[in-house]
């Protein structure tokens, strides 16, 4: 398709991870906003997406296989006729909400540093060569407050979002000279029912809405200046966050 027809400020983008609340809503808002879109995730498809030559979605997309990466990368070769920007909105947190680091299983250890941290290295293994021989973009991540603050009962989650982190700034001062802009976005946590379900002691005060995130970064991905590096805070001020800390509210004993 010839999208150098297209209105000037029309983008390409690849967003992982489409299946969760911020996948879906960046996906469906860059769609809606003209532009084109791959959306993938690991799973089946769970909602009906809309019909469009703009969007694609690409279910049992696993980032953690060679095969599946190589496939992916052939269809932004593909459907990208120019240079696009590549959205990780993967990841996830542990199943059971809140757990002390010492209860934490191995083998969700392992799952949370695949699905947080190394499907995003593998994504940038396979997909970035295509991005820079198109002529750079966005590659963006998303972390977690708990980064910088070092919540307890989130150690296995933070670690891995503490190496996305590095990583994305080594991905950023490696490949500046290639147009590539490495850049995460750090919230607090996506405000949504299974959220709130999972941290019920969270401080739903703090957090933003998956449709309010994905404008911020929508609108960031279409800044004419060249910004790489960053480690982006977005979350909400929340009157209580100082009174009632994280601590308190876990009842951390």
């Amino acid at each position: 398709m010839d999208q150098q027809t297209k209105d000037s400020v029309t983008m390409n983008y690849l967003v992982t991870g489409a299946n969760g609340a911020l996948g879906r809503a960046l996906a469906i808002q860059l769609h809606s906003a003209g532009h084109y879109v791959i959306a993938t995730s690991r799973s089946a498809m769970k909602e009906e997406w809309p019909t469009s030559d703009r969007l694609v979605f690409i279910p049992n997309v696993d980032l953690m296989d060679r095969n599946s990466l190589a496939d992916l990368t052939k269809r932004c070769e593909e459907f990208f006729s120019g240079p696009f920007h590549v959205i990780n909105a993967v990841g996830r947190f542990f199943r059971h909400g809140h757990v002390p680091l010492l209860g934490v299983d191995i083998a969700e250890a392992q799952e949370i540093m695949a699905s947080n941290f190394l499907s995003v290295q593998n994504t940038a293994t396979y997909v970035l060569p295509l991005q820079i021989q198109r002529g750079g973009g966005h590659f963006i991540g998303f972390s977690c407050t708990s980064v910088k603050y070092r919540y307890p009962r989130m150690g296995a989650f933070s670690a891995a979002k503490s190496a996305l982190e590095t990583f994305m700034g080594c991905l950023a001062n490696e490949h500046y000279e290639h147009r590539i802009m490495s850049n995460v976005f750090q919230l607090s946590t996506i405000d949504t029912p299974y959220e709130r379900n999972l941290k019920p002691d969270g401080d739903f005060a703090h957090w933003l809405e998956p449709n309010e995130i994905a404008q911020q970064v929508m609108q960031f991905t279409q800044l004419p200046t060249m910004s790489s590096g960053n480690t982006i805070h977005l979350y909400k001020h929340s009157p209580t966050f100082f009174g009632r800390s994280f601590y308190d509210r876990i009842s951390v004993k």
